[in-house]
């Protein structure tokens, strides 16, 4: 194979490792977080300290150090804008109308699976399969939301640093990836779609 990588046989049985090592990868998560979900009943207090356990890399950079490198990348705080209080007009304004159950369904089935879960612990999977049973809490929450303001909470995340190329030792070469709640995430979706759609509309 190694003589003849472009040979037919070779293509079939690189596809065939790479379709084993995903299966094999999805048992282990599972396994893993059936591990964590009993361990989360049994003792939340061990729970958090096993999920916030982060060895350090083998490049030798310390957390505190990344955490200055983003900082600096991200610079200073951006103030907010002036509010702009809203004007009344005579024609309804569908942005302004509660969320409905269609619109989280929407949203939900655009999640993607695999992806790894913020501070909650709670994974895309957990929504996508028990979405029934969730539909309804999620509209009242995302409307609460929407009419009372955004929990401030559900906007932590948590930054994986991921290195590109180059010194393997300077912070300038990660690239920071903020992973958030899953809700806020569906949230953030519906508002996204709905504001899409009324653009869209106003050829704006």
């Amino acid at each position: 194979m190694k003589e003849h990588p472009d040979c037919e046989l070779a293509r079939h049985l690189q596809k065939n490792l790479k379709q084993l090592l995903k299966r094999k990868k999805r048992t282990y998560e599972k396994l893993m977080g059936m591990q964590m979900c009993k361990l989360a009943k049994a003792d939340p207090a061990r729970f958090w300290r096993k999920y916030r356990v982060r060895k350090e890399a083998s490049h030798g950079i310390r957390r505190e150090a990344l955490r200055q490198g983003f900082a600096a990348l991200l610079g200073p705080p951006i103030p907010p804008d002036p509010v702009v209080p809203i004007t009344e007009c005579d024609e309804p304004c569908s942005l302004s109308q509660d969320i409905s159950t269609s619109e989280v369904v929407e949203a939900i089935n655009r999640l993607t699976r695999g992806k790894v879960a913020g501070l909650d612990g709670v994974k895309a999977e957990f929504v996508i399969e028990g979405y029934d049973a969730l539909l309804t809490i999620l509209q009242t929450l995302f409307n609460k939301l929407f009419n009372e303001g955004f929990c401030g909470s559900l906007a932590v995340g948590v930054i994986h640093a991921l290195f590109k190329s180059g010194d393997a030792s300077s912070v300038d070469n990660y690239r920071g990836i903020t992973v958030g709640h899953v809700i806020a995430k569906i949230f953030v979706m519906v508002l996204e779609s709905r504001l899409s759609c009324w653009v869209e509309e106003r050829g704006i």
